[in-house]
């Protein structure tokens, strides 16, 4: 959460990092897979387009603007493809 900044309003702390997940598209196995990091996504569940998968490649990809760095997606990945920095 931010911290209160005088005058009342939120502000973000700046050493505060942000974290996201990766999609390394090498571990990516698109025929193999259930799609699990897209279905166990809290942001994705919210309705967001947060996980998407290519219409042609069937690689998954992360939006690093909706990302909330949970790291469910690394878990839930049983390719190991996803990794959080």
């Amino acid at each position: 959460m931010g911290k209160k900044a005088a005058g009342g309003g939120d502000r973000e702390d700046p050493d505060k990092k942000l974290r996201i997940a990766i999609v390394n598209s090498d571990r990516c196995k698109p025929k193999k897979c259930k799609q699990e990091c897209k279905t166990h996504c809290p942001v994705v569940r919210t309705g967001k387009l947060c996980v998407e998968v290519s219409k042609d490649s069937k690689i998954s990809w992360i939006s690093e603007t909706l990302c909330i760095g949970c790291g469910i997606c690394v878990k839930k990945c049983p390719f190991e493809a996803s990794f959080v920095c």
